[in-house]
């Protein structure tokens, strides 16, 4: 899911943690585990909310060099 130009990070991640909720929401629907699920819904609402942040560090770590 990718952040739109005029979109801010929190306006993105509200976006991102929408589309989790829905997406776990279904797998409940459709009979996973719902301990599975919770766990990978936080999984990847992680992964998402911290990919930009350590994009923006490893860019500006190698601009350094």
């Amino acid at each position: 899911m990718r952040q739109e130009e005029n979109e801010t990070y929190e306006q993105w991640l509200i976006r991102a943690l929408t589309y989790e909720k829905h997406r776990a929401l279904i797998d409940i629907a459709i009979g996973r585990d719902p301990n599975q699920v919770l766990e990978d819904f936080a999984n990847r609402l992680t992964a998402k909310a911290m990919h930009p942040i350590i994009r923006q560090l490893r860019d500006t770590s190698v601009d350094k060099k």
